[in-house]
This record gives structure tokens, sequence and C-alpha cells, in this order.
């Protein structure tokens, strides 16, 4: 009888102990996925910054990206310059090659005339508009910046130094963006491109370069609004990066216009699938409310993909 009580014990303070056991475990566990699920707590445990790329609908005053900035406990910078195209865009950042040959870089800091080539040898165009955003750069490696004015280029070097010639076709190579592998980079590019067939296959080239070029995880393609061929443009964009595309003029056209006074000239606009006039300052470039929409619309998007 005594040995079947400490048996009946035994059990008892067992079957306690494998109780407790999985109820601290259950406990971990819940906390565990609490946390990680809370998204405050890891936007203001985060090292990332949030990196927007584009032409004036980034890098307007008081444009989507500083709207995004009041939305995350991130930093928020951008990149590009007004009336840009995505291929000077993607030059200034390495993703299309530009070149430079027969130059003779002198000793001192004088500005040297040069001419800007593409890869198989013809005249560039590229870095005309906005040159105020060209990064600095090395040719030949010598350091320096490239400046444009009244129809022609100059480089010059950053410090006094050995003299140099140059014959042959040289890559200009353009200084790094400062992009770690947490950061969200943000892409709107296009809108000041030419309309033809080329169009989309070299957008998409142009992202896919900068994508490698820097190895990047975290992004994010907005979609193109107020282009003619936007429409086009917008599905070979989802097809090309699902679920890190933006479907923003779709947005614009759907749940975008809840609680939005319209007139007879944004039905219009509605009614022929264009982003109407209550959206935009100009004919390209969206207004406060557009931005505003934009910032809301990208946090759900990085949310969607975990990156908040």
């Amino acid at each position: 009888m005594k040995t079947h009580k400490l048996f009946t014990s035994f059990i008892i303070i067992l079957l306690v102990c494998i109780l407790g056991s999985l109820s601290f475990y259950h406990y971990l566990n819940y906390d565990h996925h609490y946390i990680h699920n809370d998204v405050s707590d890891i936007v203001e445990s985060s090292d990332a910054n949030i990196i927007c790329i584009g032409d004036s609908q980034t890098v307007m005053n008081n444009g989507y990206p500083d709207k995004l900035e009041d939305l995350v406990n991130l930093k928020v910078t951008t990149f590009g310059g007004k009336e840009l195209t995505s291929r000077d865009i993607a030059a200034r950042l390495n993703a299309y090659p530009l070149y430079i040959k027969e130059i003779s870089i002198p000793e001192d800091t004088t500005a040297t005339p040069i001419q800007i080539y593409n890869s198989n040898g013809s005249i560039s165009t590229l870095l005309r508009s906005d040159s105020s955003s060209i990064p600095t750069c090395r040719i030949g490696g010598i350091e320096g910046t490239i400046s444009y004015s009244n129809g022609s280029y100059t480089f010059t070097r950053s410090e006094a130094g050995e003299a140099k010639t140059i014959n042959e076709l040289t890559h200009i190579v353009f200084t790094q963006q400062d992009i770690n592998e947490e950061d969200i980079v943000i892409f709107l590019m296009g809108n000041n491109d030419d309309e033809d067939e080329y169009f989309v296959d070299n957008l998409i080239t142009f992202y896919n370069n900068f994508i490698d070029a820097y190895d990047i995880h975290n992004y994010i393609i907005i979609s193109l609004t107020t282009r003619n061929d936007s429409d086009e443009a917008n599905e070979a964009l989802e097809e090309a990066y699902g679920d890190h595309f933006l479907d923003f003029k779709s947005y614009l056209l759907s749940d975008g216009l809840e609680g939005i006074e319209l007139s007879d000239e944004d039905n219009e606009a509605i009614e022929s699938g264009e982003i109407p006039p209550c959206f935009l300052s100009d004919e390209i470039n969206g207004n406060s409310t557009f931005n505003t929409l934009l910032a809301n619309q990208l946090v759900e998007k990085m949310k969607s993909l975990n990156y908040l």
C-alpha cells in the first residue's frame, strides 16, 4: 500500500512538472510571436533608411518622401533630379555606363573640356538636365566632378596631382550611393522618357541594373500615373516585379477617390481612365493630396512586404 502511494505521488509530481514546462514553453513562443508582429517595435529598432529615387515627383518640395518621413521612424533621403529621364538617373547611379576619351587631365584643378560617349562610341547627351545632381566620379583613377553649361561638359579633378592623358574609351565611374542591406529603396522613374516601343524594356533594364549593382533586396517600384502609355507600362512592371510593384494609379482611380469632391473635369478624366486634376499640380506631378495618399500606400506596401 505504501509503495502504491509513493508511486502515485511520483506520477502526480511528474505530471505537474510536464504541464508547467508546456505552459512556460507556450508563454515564450507567444511572447516571441508578439514581439515580431508589433510593427512599431520593429520600426523603432530598425537601422534601415528609406531611399527614394526618381525625377520631379520624388525630389519636389513637400513631395511623397516628406510625407513618408512623417509616417515612419526611419530616415528618408532622395536621389534624382527634375526632368531627368530614367536613363539619366541610371547613368548617375552606374546602372547605365558612360565614357570619355581623348582628354588630357592637367596637374592642377583647372576645368578640362570633355565629351561624353555611350558604350558604342556615339556621343551622349545625358547629364545635361539638373546637372547640380551629378555625383562625383573617377576617370582613369582620378577623382573629380563633371559639370555641364551652355552646351559643353567639363571635368575638374578634386585635388592636384600627376597629369594624365586618356586616348581610349574610358568608363566614368560615379560615386556609389550609400545603400545598406537593410535599407528600403523606392523607385519612381520614367515620367520624362520618350513614348516609344522601347520605353518599358529600357525602364525595366535600368531598374534591374540598379538592383543588381547595389544588391538591393528591399525595394518598391511605384506605378506610372500621368503618362499616356502608363497602363501598358504598369502591366509590364507588375509582371516583372510582382509584389514589389505598387499599383498606385489603380488606387487613385478607385479607393483614393473616397471623400474627394470631384468636378466635371475630374469625372471626365476618371471615365477616360486618367488621373483627375484634383490630384495633380501640373501635367506630370502630383499635388499634396496625391503625395499624402502615395505615402500612406507605401507604408501599407512596406508592411505587407515585412519591411516595417
